[in-house]
């Protein structure tokens, strides 16, 4: 049989352009068991490799750290109606690192990943999306709820009226 990978390449950007071999990140672990992960979502932000899935019970995602060790951590997302995550995008505007994470009920968390950037202690011990401020590699700025939330809206409440 043949077990997944996601390969992490460091690309020489002055020299000849040739790519190394950073890391082999096994999937096996998110892909067996009550963990699912969907490939479609993975993102590479700020020396961090995300993907979106489940845990079997809740959203998740999966969050590692090729530059410190080989392994994931699944970051749960709770107190949603949603059981995975269908789409992930990452951002790093304004100095704010943030990540939006979609899910299959029509929702929306954003997250700021600076903890889990910081940090170089990424284990293998389940974690999940803090509330607040409290502490977790991904913490949620704020919360959309499709189309509940921006149904009705004038474009006087727009964030850029202008366009």
């Amino acid at each position: 049989s043949t077990e997944p990978f996601a390969l992490v390449w460091r690309w020489d950007r002055g020299g000849d352009g040739t790519a190394t071999l950073q890391s082999a990140l096994s999937l096996s672990a998110i892909s067996s068991g009550l963990f699912r992960h969907d490939p479609t979502t993975l993102r590479v932000a700020d020396g961090l490799v995300l993907l979106g899935g489940s845990s079997g019970t809740n959203p998740c995602v999966f969050a590692a750290k090729p530059a410190v060790r080989d392994g994931w951590l699944p970051v749960e997302i709770r107190n949603t109606r949603a059981r995975s995550v269908t789409c992930l995008a990452a951002s790093d505007g304004g100095g704010r690192r943030l990540l939006a994470v979609g899910m299959n009920d029509g929702t929306v968390r954003v997250a700021s990943y600076d903890a889990a950037v910081r940090t170089n202690r990424i284990g293998t011990d389940s974690s999940h999306l803090s509330e607040g401020d409290g502490g977790g590699l991904l913490r949620t700025v704020c919360r959309i709820r499709g189309i509940m939330d921006v149904d009705g809206l004038d474009d006087a409440d727009c964030l850029w009226p202008d366009e």
